[in-house]
């Protein structure tokens, strides 16, 4: 993995201080092997390890380390911590093993365990919620390795949380005398400064021990260890499973002690960490000198920490930062981001055309997207996303010369171009960066052919550019009217076929995403008409690679504005086929959103989001009675809209030095996001309606916030007039599009971006006029007022 400077410095148990060693790589696929020091079991693991079908993997055997001097397990650690996998060999019961077992899963090493299927014997109960490869011939174990070494890793999700530090006691159930003493003596020194104790009871537990005892050490801050002698029955299982799990807490950087029962057996991994005793009071001795110091220290903090409590709670609403509205300039997105059913429904790939208005989230689920999919070493993740598509004139070019009924074919062969040539270029940097290549042969043809037909150095609006320019010039210089057989002569002869060839080899091993966004630049009313044709053909394309498999194992996930979405249609025979997913969101997830963000400032785990938003922004204020509806009420339901409102808060709050919010922070606030939302509507609808700003000053601007269907209309009749292309019926029907006009009936206000179909109510409505009206949206009141 590639480091965070943070984790650089990890604890560790064996020095009682920070180690420094950096973290791999992750494309690097090198394996650990993790064994018993028996002749056997080391001539298979030697087989192994030279065996033709992982012939060109890095395989490692921990035998080769066992003739170097200083600290063995520091080696071992750097090995383990170096490897994609580790692979453990449990035919024999051994601690080494599953001590280097417990530690390469804390750290997020595929485990893979093997066990000769002619020796007898039990595994160790805690091992059954992890997969096993029996093996009896080395030829099949080593095939059943290779694929074992690209799976997942076997836990997900071992996080817990806890209100307060634990202190966990493992004693893997042992009967033996010290127990009670040393479990007496830990609830009398650790309840002091506010630790609970846990107490290892998985014997209790009937089934997925493991993913018990692994959270609950994840969530403990100190894990004491205790292990038997050697001369009690059983030791060996017992002192094993207490092994794997010390490894595992030394993994996850635990404060750790092992206490050790006389006589004890060589175990060279811990030879530093154990601390043998003969009795009771030798035992206790060894606990408190260990916990001593610990103590102190948590002693100082939590005095250290009631001192400055005041002083803290003010820097922290000081410098409470939500992180930036617009996806694309919030570095911290990954902390934060809320996983909608939206955004589950493009990771599953069962839809690939999103829609959503300015603010709704289409950005942060495009990068979220990639980072999700790029996880995956064997996925090659496109990303199509021109800063500004800088064609308009060129594409006019070709639309007019091409004509309306035949440039859906130019536009359609072009997308096809463009995005199998973007496949290539990212199979090429993915050959060069990436490890996990199955046939390398495969990629080799993709960059030979991107090296004679492409040029690959030029950033990718550029190549955007040049694909289109070099379309229209062959198009422009051609004197036939069969344009299609032009392209076809000029661009697919002889890349096209060979490289769509390599890509579907690629794809048989390597999944391919493509994920396209901001395509919503530079639109002009001059020339919806083009423009909305290279969308529709996109939607075409789209289609044939994510249905026909055009290109394999690719999908295609795409990320459009609502109204170009809705202009384009207009020019789409198929527009009945496309049925996009809507972007949508509600109260609960906006409010979670504005909380993870807060708990992310925080450094907060979990967290209750009521909890949360009252810490920061209060509940009842002032005459406002419930602040997060107060503010849903002026927002059109989007995320930026909120996150926009809340930052306005928390700068004015830091300006006047305020920890608390009060009336007049919000009302200050909700001045500037007034003028926010409306400048934010006039950006998005300037395409459609450029002219926004006299519909408001016309309509609008120091008006009642109320109206009839007939003082509304005799107010558009006025304003449209003068301007032929607009009717009455459309400009009202656009004000409820936009979301700057609702409509009330009986009481309850309805907006568009709620979901609802404003042909639908103003039929409702017309039934029972009296009961209704048209409404200024509530969070452009304050701008209107402040405008008029």
């Amino acid at each position: 993995m590639v480091t965070n400077p943070k984790e650089n410095y990890r604890y560790c148990a064996f020095t009682g201080s920070l180690c420094n060693k950096l973290l791999p790589n992750e494309n690097d696929l090198k394996v650990f092997f993790a064994y018993p020091s028996v002749p056997k079991i080391n001539g298979y693991m030697n087989d192994i390890c030279n065996h033709v079908e992982l012939k060109g993997m890095d395989l490692f055997p921990w035998i080769n380390l066992s003739d170097s001097g200083g600290i063995i397990f520091c080696k071992i650690c750097s090995h383990i911590l170096e490897s994609h996998a580790i692979v453990a060999d449990i035919t024999y019961i051994n601690q080494n093993v599953l001590f280097e077992l417990g530690f390469g899963i804390a750290n997020g090493k595929i485990p893979i365990l093997i066990k000769e299927e002619s020796r007898s014997g039990n595994v160790i109960d805690i091992l059954k919620d992890i997969k096993r490869i029996d093996y009896s011939d080395i030829d099949a174990l080593a095939g059943k390795l290779y694929g074992a070494f690209f799976s997942e890793f076997t836990f997900s999700d071992l996080s817990d949380t806890s209100d307060n530090p634990q202190v966990f006691f493992i004693n893997a159930d042992a009967n033996m005398p010290i127990k009670r003493p040393i479990y007496k003596y830990l609830e009398e020194n650790c309840r002091d400064f506010l630790f609970n104790i846990q107490i290892d009871d998985s014997s209790e537990i009937s089934s997925h021990k493991l993913i018990h005892l692994l959270k609950t050490i994840n969530k403990s801050e100190l894990i004491v260890c205790h292990m038997v002698g050697i001369d009690y029955k059983g030791y060996d299982e017992i002192n094993a499973q207490v092994a794997f799990l010390a490894g595992y807490a030394l993994g996850k950087q635990k404060k750790i002690i092992i206490l050790q029962e006389y006589p004890s057996d060589k175990m060279l991994d811990l030879q530093q960490v154990r601390r043998v005793y003969r009795d009771k009071k030798e035992a206790l001795q060894l606990l408190e000198n260990w916990l001593r110091p610990i103590k102190d220290a948590k002693l100082k903090i939590l005095e250290n920490e009631k001192k400055n409590k005041e002083q803290a709670v003010l820097k922290e609403q000081l410098s409470l930062a939500l992180g930036h509205p617009a996806a694309e300039y919030d570095s911290n997105l990954d902390d934060s981001f809320i996983e909608t059913n939206d955004f589950l429904e493009a990771r599953r790939f069962r839809k690939d055309l999103f829609i959503g208005r300015r603010g709704t989230g289409k950005t942060a689920n495009f990068l979220q997207l990639s980072k999700d999919f790029k996880r995956h070493p064997r996925n090659i993740v496109v990303e199509i996303v021109p800063s500004k598509l800088q064609l308009i004139s060129t594409i006019d070019y070709l639309y007019s010369r091409a004509g309306n009924e035949r440039v859906t074919a130019l536009f359609e062969m072009f997308w096809q171009y463009l995005i199998l040539t973007e496949i290539a270029i990212q199979c090429q940097r993915y050959e060069v960066t990436n490890n996990f290549m199955v046939d390398p042969g495969s990629f080799h043809d993709v960059v030979t052919l991107l090296e004679e037909y492409v040029d690959t150095h030029t950033e990718f609006d550029i190549r955007f550019n040049d694909i289109i320019n070099r379309f229209c010039d062959v198009v422009m210089q051609s004197k036939t009217n069969d344009l299609r057989a032009i392209i076809l002569q000029n661009f697919y002869k002889e890349y096209f076929p060979k490289m769509q060839k390599a890509v579907l080899k690629i794809s048989n091993h390597h999944p391919i995403v493509v994920l396209i966004d901001n395509l919503d630049k530079d639109w002009d009313k001059k020339n919806i008409s083009s423009i909305s044709a290279l969308v529709n053909s996109l939607f075409d394309i789209m289609n044939r690679i994510n249905v026909n498999s055009s290109f394999g194992d690719c999908k295609v996930v795409c990320f459009l504005r609502t109204d170009i979405y809705q202009i384009s249609s207009k020019y789409d025979s198929d527009f009945d086929k496309r049925q996009p997913q809507a972007l949508k969101w509600d109260k609960e997830l906006l409010k979670a959103v504005i909380c993870e963000r807060i708990a992310s400032a925080k450094g907060i785990v979990g967290g209750n989001y009521d909890d949360l938003w009252r810490a920061v922004f209060g509940n009842n204020v002032g005459s406002i009675v419930n602040v997060f509806d107060y503010i849903m009420e002026k927002t059109m339901l989007r995320p930026r809209d909120i996150l926009t409102f809340c930052t306005y808060i928390l700068d004015n709050m830091m300006k006047k030095e305020k920890t608390v919010v009060d009336e007049q922070i919000i009302l200050e606030s909700e001045k500037l996001y007034s003028d926010y939302l409306l400048r934010s509507i006039r950006q998005e609808y300037m395409i459609g309606y450029p002219d926004i700003d006299d519909i408001c000053a016309e309509i609008f601007f120091g008006r009642n916030t109320f109206f009839t269907e007939s003082q509304l209309r005799e107010r558009v009749a006025n304003y449209a007039v003068s301007r032929s292309e607009y009717g009455i019926d459309d400009i009202i029907a656009f004000c409820f599009k936009s979301g700057m006009l609702g409509i009330e009936i009986n009481n309850v206000m309805h907006f568009e971006y709620e979901g609802k179909d404003y042909n639908l109510l103003i039929s409702q409505a017309r039934k029972n006029p009296k009961d209704f009206n048209f409404i200024v949206h509530p969070g452009l009141r304050e701008v209107l007022e402040t405008k008029s």
